[in-house]
């Protein structure tokens, strides 16, 4: 009832920001602090990290779904869901929304695995302050986007999941990019030039990567989830903090990893490219049928219920941190001299500056350019057109 009294405003994001900055920098802090028992057990504190990651991630999730009121289907096939949660799994998904971190981290708090998720992230992200400094004591894995230099980090990065002391998925936007029609113009130039089908809702997928993962997650990850996420809209994270409710569609299904085929990079770029050209039908089931339920005759559909997790968190940390600031602000007011008004002027605009680098990276032009090329030493590759 309260947050539809003030749906119509910003003064619950305006609380939220300021909460998930101070949180965030608390918990890293309790963070790094937790790096004093990586001699003694990786595995404690791994355990203690994730713990602390998801008190800091889930005032995300409680924007998402309790501020947002954003709804996700999920279609699978029988018994499919209740595996989830119970094995590692590495996740292969589209990259077509602003928003789509926010759809994987809302769905892995409600199968409770959001504090342990990971994913295969540019390297740019790890200095953004609060989110990138978390996002590295989590173990996260950065990418260059260059192959010759992120072979080892994609191995290393599977690998972890090797001895995780608690269930993960792991992440991959075999993309690369998040999708644009700019995008898809150029990736459908390079399907014609090496004689693939062209994807109409999809970027052609960068398969050296995926084939050194799919080697490595062998007798490490059982499992690959094939995740495709549809919705009518355009869905933006401006949208979430506006409160403008949204509908997300999410096909999944499970490949067992012995069923990847790995033996040579041909036969997995082949498998790749298979992928996304299914997941490209489903894609266009959707638009046409508003649904993905009964797509192959074999997927139906659950609502995924919203947890009160988020809130109580939500709760705690702007009861803890806000109030008492609340209160300072006030009394500054009254009391202080132009040089407080003027710091708190400053401060205010620093805090704004921050939000608004954070809330840049969700935003699809700020995507790497398709097709663009970089400099690796002796040799010049593509940075972002798939290789086969």
């Amino acid at each position: 009832m309260l947050l539809s009294l003030i749906g119509k405003t910003y003064v619950l994001p305006l609380i939220g920001a300021y909460t998930f900055i101070v949180s965030g920098i608390i918990i890293n802090l309790l963070q790094a602090c937790c790096l004093i028992l990586w001699p003694i057990s990786k595995s404690l504190y791994r355990r203690c990290v994730c713990f602390f990651a998801y008190q800091h991630w889930v005032q995300m999730v409680f924007f998402f779904d309790h501020w947002a009121k954003a709804e996700i289907i999920f279609y699978h096939e029988k018994n499919f869901i209740e595996m989830l949660s119970t094995e590692h799994a590495l996740i292969v998904m589209n990259h077509r929304f602003d928003v789509d971190f926010l759809v994987t981290w809302s769905a892995c708090e409600k199968f409770g695995i959001l504090g342990s998720s990971k994913s295969f992230v540019k390297e740019e992200l790890k200095y953004i302050p609060i989110v990138g400094w978390g996002f590295s004591l989590i173990e996260m894995v950065f990418l260059k986007r260059n192959f010759l230099k992120d072979r080892k980090a994609l191995v290393d990065g599977i690998s972890i999941l090797k001895d995780y002391p608690v269930k993960s998925w792991m992440l991959l936007f075999c993309e690369g990019t998040r999708f644009t029609r700019e995008k898809q113009v150029k990736a459908n130039e390079v399907a014609k030039e090496k004689g693939l089908k062209e994807l109409k809702y999809h970027l052609l997928p960068r398969t050296k990567g995926f084939s050194v993962i799919t080697q490595a997650m062998k007798g490490v990850v059982p499992a690959m989830y094939d995740v495709t996420l549809c919705c009518k809209d355009e869905p933006t994270f401006m949208q979430v903090v506006s409160a403008k409710k949204m509908k997300f569609h999410v096909l999944t299904r499970r490949i067992a990893a012995d069923n990847i085929p790995t033996d040579t990079d041909e036969e997995s770029a082949a498998f790749c490219h298979k992928l996304y050209q299914e997941k490209d039908d489903a894609v266009d089931y959707f638009h046409k049928h508003d649904t993905l339920e009964g797509y192959q005759g074999k997927y139906v559909g659950t609502k995924l219920s919203v947890n009160n997790g988020p809130v109580l968190v939500f709760i705690f940390w702007s009861t803890l941190l806000f109030t008492p600031f609340a209160f300072y602000m006030i009394y500054l007011l009254y009391t202080g001299t132009i040089y407080t008004y003027l710091a708190l002027t400053v401060g205010t605009y620093l805090a704004y500056l921050l939000c608004k680098r954070m809330i840049s990276e969700t935003v699809t032009s700020k995507g790497s350019t398709y097709g663009s090329t970089i400099s690796n030493g002796d040799a010049t590759q593509s940075q972002m057109q798939p290789s086969s």
